[in-house]
């Protein structure tokens, strides 16, 4: 068994199931793991992953056990909704708040999600444990409900 990074491996799944691994992909992408099966396990929170445990369960199986004829799962039916990890989402953000934002995920959440908008994404980390405070959180959440609700400003210590 070769060992290599879970996302080299991920990238080696076939068209559509690698993007959809890639894009679901938890923060220990660079582990280096020496199975596609393991790579499945350790690479993607199924639980919190688009589509979810089922989906990659059964993918997880097909590369466990494909010398007994199991099959993949077929791809999810495509969405009209425009799926974005919640990371790409918060990327969108001004700069100072899109350093807030991430460091804050990274430091609650700690893998990938996917989310349907920025919405979700603002509203994926527990905001009363950042150095911001949930005060803040709320306004910046406000204003993408509301554009006329103006961003709260920024604290003096701000990260760019």
């Amino acid at each position: 068994m070769k060992q290599q990074s879970v996302e080299s491996y991920f990238k080696e799944l076939p068209d559509g199931y690698r993007e959809l691994a890639l894009a679901s992909m938890n923060k220990d992408g660079n582990s280096i793991i020496d199975s596609m099966e393991g790579a499945i396990m350790e690479g993607i929170h199924w639980r919190y992953a688009y589509p979810q445990g089922d989906f990659w369960s059964e993918v997880h199986k097909y590369y466990r056990d494909k010398i007994l004829g199991v099959k993949l799962p077929p791809l999810p039916a495509p969405t009209t909704m425009k799926k974005k990890t919640n990371i790409g989402f918060l990327n969108k953000l001004p700069r100072g708040y899109r350093e807030r934002a991430l460091r804050a995920y990274w430091k609650n959440k700690g893998h990938i999600e996917i989310v349907d908008d920025l919405l979700s994404a603002i509203n994926d980390f527990i905001w009363s444990r950042t150095p911001e405070k949930a005060e803040f959180w709320l306004a910046v959440y406000n204003h993408y409900v509301d554009i006329n609700n103006p961003l709260p400003p920024l604290p003096n210590n701000t990260i760019v």
